[in-house]
């Protein structure tokens, strides 16, 4: 510790940061105090560096297996929760299944190395990019499953419309015919299922969780059956679930104080390009290029209110 050397606050600091040895990427809206954060994992258990050099587990034990998932804190509380401690399953996770199975290292009390490790499972992010009006987070999942599975692609964009939409905009890709979830776990105890949108109530908060693309896709929203102490005070998980090979997904999460409406998105999608209608823009999105761009509504030719 050195006296002389000035303190200083974390406001020069960027938004967004990507630890890229790990695959995690965090993005604020602020360094306030009262900011909105998103944070994105997408790498292996324990790094680029290690699962190269390793054969054997050098201590990876507590990693989850989550590649995937994101967190979600606004308005002084969370949204969409972590697991906490306990037993590693990806079900805990905000992140996909298939015929009800996980990633490499599901299973046990501790994470189990051996297949991720002999198959050099290295998924990873592939976008993390900070605009003032949005940022933009991808990660190529599909390397954090056994190849048994047969899922051939599972790409994953987060869209961070600041200060208060989130995009989770999915990309799943079977050899055959499987049975796919998708799951978020809300923070909040108060929650209510209503069409094709999901509503939670926290102490500050109201979040909506809606479904842009339901057509061949069932939700239920129930209470998770490895509920415990273990993974927090919230045993509540949202279950989007389709059948089949290919699974383009979107869905918004929106937020607002207590006593407010969150915004609305509406989708307007098209074979590769879609738009998406918030705030007054149109936010379009290319699932050929996985490029996204933010406008104002009805420019570059877009449909007008």
């Amino acid at each position: 510790y050195d006296p002389s050397v000035a303190s200083c606050g974390p406001q020069t600091l960027p938004t967004l940061h990507h630890f890229s040895d790990m695959g995690i990427v965090s993005t604020r809206t602020g360094w306030t105090g009262g900011d909105n954060l998103v944070v994105f994992k997408c790498g292996p258990f324990i790094g680029h560096k290690a699962i190269m050099e390793f054969c054997h587990d050098p201590g990876g034990g507590h990693s989850h297996p989550d590649a995937g998932h994101f967190v979600l804190f606004a308005n002084g509380e969370w949204l969409i929760r972590d697991d906490g401690i306990g037993d590693k399953w990806t079900s805990r996770h905000n992140t996909l299944l298939i015929g009800g199975t996980g990633q490499f290292g599901e299973g046990g009390g501790g994470f189990i190395a051996q297949g991720a490790l002999d198959a050099r499972a290295r998924p990873r992010i592939v976008t993390a990019t900070s605009t003032p009006q949005y940022d933009h987070i991808a990660g190529d999942v599909t390397q954090a499953y056994p190849p048994a599975l047969g899922l051939t692609r599972f790409v994953r964009h987060l869209l961070f419309v600041k200060p208060d939409v989130l995009l989770v905009l999915d990309d799943v890709l079977c050899e055959n015919p499987s049975e796919m979830e998708l799951r978020f776990h809300p923070a909040s105890t108060i929650w209510e299922l209503g069409g094709n949108s999901v509503v939670a109530a926290g102490e500050r908060t109201m979040l909506q969780m809606a479904l842009l693309t339901p057509e061949d896709v069932t939700t239920r929203m129930e209470r998770s059956p490895d509920d415990g102490a273990a993974i927090g005070d919230s045993p509540v998980v949202v279950r989007h679930m389709r059948t089949g090979c290919q699974w383009r997904n979107a869905v918004a999460l929106s937020w607002a104080d207590i006593q407010e409406q969150p915004r609305t998105v509406t989708l307007q999608a098209g074979a590769s390009t879609w738009r998406f209608l918030l705030a007054g823009k149109t936010l379009t999105f290319d699932w050929q290029t996985g490029k996204a761009v933010l406008e104002p509504y009805g420019i570059g030719g877009k449909a007008g209110p």
